[in-house]
């Protein structure tokens, strides 16, 4: 490539850290292309940004770019695998210390998950447990409130155990076992 044909070459390096060399050229005079669909102009000015008019929409988002190769070298470093077989044993704790502070024929659902569903004793509505939960300063929301059509579950709670900080879900669980407790304990 000459200098005078307005071509150069930028030298980028790929994900498996080897170079590789992209070519951009353009006549005299012409606008050069975008690296993008929707970007213009010979000063590479992104549609959507000062100067450019048209939409913002137009330009694709290169945000994820660093996203994708920080977890190709979290995974090719191995440091993935770890993490998975860390979270997964933290998790498969979390749903036995829920299984163990509340009756385990009450707790449903695979141990794989990181969902549990917990069944209220006879009598006691999702409605009255979620409000003395929430009298303890634990939110819940009530099974029935995810049913799609017309079938019919037991009052129960779903419990997610994956997303609270360890002080914050035990506690929390120490909060549900009290309001299943009085709920057993208030039955005739």
């Amino acid at each position: 490539m000459n200098k005078g044909s307005g071509c150069r070459v930028k030298v980028t390096r790929g994900v498996d850290h080897r170079h590789t060399g992209a070519a951009v050229c353009r006549s005299a005079g012409a606008p050069a292309p975008g690296p993008y669909p929707g970007t213009a102009g010979s000063r590479g000015v992104a549609a959507g940004e000062p100067g450019a008019g048209g939409d913002a929409d137009a330009v694709p988002s290169v945000d994820g770019v660093l996203d994708q190769l920080t977890l190709a070298e979290f995974i090719n470093s191995g440091a993935y695998d770890r993490h998975v077989r860390r979270r997964r044993l933290a998790y498969r704790r979390r749903r036995d210390h829920l299984v163990d502070a509340v009756t385990a024929g009450q707790v449903e659902g695979i141990s794989a998950g990181l969902h549990a569903i917990v069944g209220l004793p006879p009598g006691m509505s999702e409605g009255d447990a979620a409000i003395a939960a929430a009298a303890r300063g634990l939110a819940l929301e009530g099974f029935d409130t995810y049913r799609i059509g017309l079938a019919v579950h037991p009052p129960a709670f779903v419990i997610g155990y994956a997303t609270p900080p360890d002080h914050a879900y035990l506690s929390a669980v120490a909060v549900l076992r009290k309001v299943v407790q009085q709920g057993t304990a208030s039955q005739p």
